[in-house]
């Protein structure tokens, strides 16, 4: 299970865009409003089938939005670390403050060269390397 350290602050301050959330989405957005109560986690990517989030405690979530297709129903932790880095990035460009949640680039990281494709570029695409952090680490490689 993916679950991210958080201050006492931050933790206050994703509980607050939660609560908020029905109020502050997007109109696009507006209709996940329901989920967003039930399941108690902030929406960082709306996916095709399912929504990324993340709760209070910094645990990284996913719920069904079609279960046909989804493959489950409910709630569920996610473990794929490209998925919930990915989202998180993706979170971030919307929620400023997730940005402290990121993981700080290693002084010997190297700029990621995927990000020049224009897909990964228009964020439509996740990046298979970097999850659109924009930079990898080649120790970590």
């Amino acid at each position: 299970m993916a679950r991210v350290e958080m201050s006492p602050g931050m933790s206050e301050w994703v509980s607050e865009r939660i609560a908020a959330f029905p109020r502050e989405a997007s109109e696009a957005s507006a209709w996940l409003a329901p989920a967003v109560e039930e399941y108690d986690a902030l929406p960082l990517h709306e996916g095709w089938w399912d929504v990324i989030g993340i709760r209070a405690d910094g645990e990284i979530v996913s719920w069904s939005t079609d279960d046909e297709y989804s493959g489950y129903s409910g709630v569920r932790p996610v473990e794929d670390r490209h998925q919930w880095l990915s989202s998180l990035v993706e979170g971030s460009r919307y929620y400023e403050p997730l940005k402290s949640l990121l993981p700080p680039r290693p002084a010997h990281a190297v700029d990621c060269h995927h990000l020049d494709h224009p897909l990964i570029a228009e964020g439509k695409v996740w990046c298979p390397k970097c999850c659109g952090l924009g930079w990898v680490d080649p120790a970590g490689a």
